[in-house]
């Protein structure tokens, strides 16, 4: 579960993700999707798979499973329209 933002419309909610870690993880992307539906340009509205730079080619071994959540609480804020 994650808390919506502060000062955006998500302020207030709570989201509820779903994690998939492949066997290969950290070398491997975790798939990551809202359980919650939430209408969001980087959301897809009836899957909630999330389109996210770091959770397809800009994944890094480096990036932990708390790093992801941070990730997609700052895509909440900030959403990416180009993507």
């Amino acid at each position: 579960f994650i808390k919506g933002p502060s000062e955006t419309p998500y302020e207030g909610g709570v989201f509820q993700l779903a994690f998939s870690v492949p066997e290969p993880y950290p070398l491997q992307p975790p798939q990551v999707r809202f359980l919650t539906k939430i209408f969001h340009p980087n959301v897809h509205f009836k899957t909630g798979e999330i389109c996210l730079d770091i959770l397809k080619n800009a994944w890094s071994p480096a990036w932990t499973l708390q790093s992801v959540c941070r990730a997609i609480i700052a895509l909440m804020a900030h959403p990416e329209p180009d993507s």
